[in-house]
């Protein structure tokens, strides 16, 4: 919900969205809604391309955690991701060809950011424990 909040609020600056999120318990893909969003009682309809970005901007989030965080469709791994994107028809409408599931996610990216040249993207390897368990090992060939 804070992941969707914040992203809508960077889409639609003036609106009141601390209001609208009030109370809100789901948030929900609209096959009606051409554009934008609607909301019904304690749900919030987004169009689909709005849905699928939140959906993006919450995978990326959700792989930056440590144990990977949840997204609205629940943990979803970089292939159930772009499956739901094509299956949504967002990868259509952005004109994404399909191809390497790499290729794909910085294509996204490009799309999110408004254009290439916006946005570098970097693949970061967490190495920490591996340096420990090597530094172990030399230490007891050294004792």
């Amino acid at each position: 919900m804070e992941t969707a909040r914040a992203y809508l609020a960077r889409l639609q600056p003036k609106t009141d969205w601390p209001a609208i999120f009030a109370g809100l318990r789901a948030i929900r893909r609209s096959q009606r809604l051409p554009e934008g969003w609607e909301r019904d009682g304690s749900r919030l309809f987004l169009a689909p391309a709005t849905y699928s970005e939140v959906l993006i901007v919450q995978y990326l989030l959700s792989r930056s955690h440590v144990h990977g965080g949840q997204t609205l469709e629940g943990r979803l791994t970089l292939q159930e991701l772009i499956r739901r994107l094509r299956y949504g028809g967002y990868l259509q409408a952005k004109a994404i060809p399909a191809g390497d599931q790499f290729e794909i996610l910085e294509q996204l990216m490009d799309q999110l950011a408004g254009g290439s040249g916006k946005v570098k993207l970097y693949y970061l390897v967490d190495r920490r424990d591996f340096l420990e368990k090597v530094k172990s090992v030399y230490a007891r060939y050294a004792a």
